[in-house]
């Protein structure tokens, strides 16, 4: 799918869908191909959960700003998954660029633990309690 985002530049994307808040969120084939899968060929995790990165975007668990958001523009996803394969419940992190239109993935990881995931730069979306960032 051809998207001509807002500063007129043609991209293409995978797929184009709303998050939680109503943003706009792509993943382009461009990552998919190049850093998503090529950069990480021993990683058969973000392979085997790709079908969840869509659904993960429109239905996260939390959003939160990356811990250095204020450098990267980038937020996180977090949903739980389960990954057939290993025979367990994983926790998904995607990462999303927010300084285009649409915003768009920049990568995503499956991990076992999510202790490392600092919140330094601010909760923006909890599903359980519904809350959205005020700015």
């Amino acid at each position: 799918m051809t998207y001509k985002n807002h500063s007129g530049d043609t991209r293409e994307y995978i797929w184009v869908t709303e998050n939680s808040q109503g943003t706009k969120v792509a993943l382009t084939q461009d990552t998919f191909e190049k850093h998503v899968i090529a950069d990480h060929v021993n990683d058969k995790a973000r392979e085997l959960s790709y079908d969840y990165v869509r659904g993960t975007i429109e239905f996260p668990r939390f959003i939160y700003k990356d811990q250095n958001h204020y450098k990267n523009q980038r937020v996180r996803y977090t949903e739980q998954v389960y990954i057939e394969e290993y025979g367990h419940i994983q926790n998904m992190v995607i990462v999303v660029d927010t300084d285009r239109e649409p915003n768009e993935v920049a990568t995503w990881m499956v991990k076992s633990s999510l202790k490392q995931e600092k919140i330094n730069g601010g909760m923006i979306y909890d599903s359980r309690a519904n809350t959205k960032e005020t700015n």
